[in-house]
């Protein structure tokens, strides 16, 4: 293991490792989740260290993908920034796509009443 990694959490894992396989293999999570429960004194430094990058994983899964407005903003920013206006302030371009989103917006209004 590298040596990066804390001795006391290096101990417990070596500890863990070679504990034998419950027979039979819980099959349901409640039942891994019970051995668990049994274990977890024995193994303190290694559960929190699951249940924190549980936590971190839990936390990057549920960002929310990037969804296709977004994708239209960037295409969107991109037909307005051509060759000819690279000099635009941030400023600048940033009204210019206010001023597209709400055109448009206004555009959908009026084709919905019709």
């Amino acid at each position: 293991m590298s040596r990066f990694i804390p001795e006391i959490l290096r101990t417990e894992w070596e500890r863990y490792i070679v504990l034998p396989a419950p027979s039979p293999l819980p099959e349901t999570i409640s039942a891994r989740v019970a051995w668990w429960e049994v274990k977890a004194a024995d193994f303190p430094i290694l559960l929190l260290t699951f249940l924190f990058c549980y936590e971190l994983l839990f936390f990057f899964f549920r960002c929310p993908r990037p969804a296709c407005h977004v994708e239209r903003a960037f295409s969107l920013l991109g037909h307005i920034l051509t060759h000819a206006r690279l000099n635009m302030s941030a400023e600048t371009l940033r009204h210019l796509a206010i001023m597209y989103v709400n055109k448009m917006d206004k555009k959908r209004k009026y084709e919905e009443e019709e």
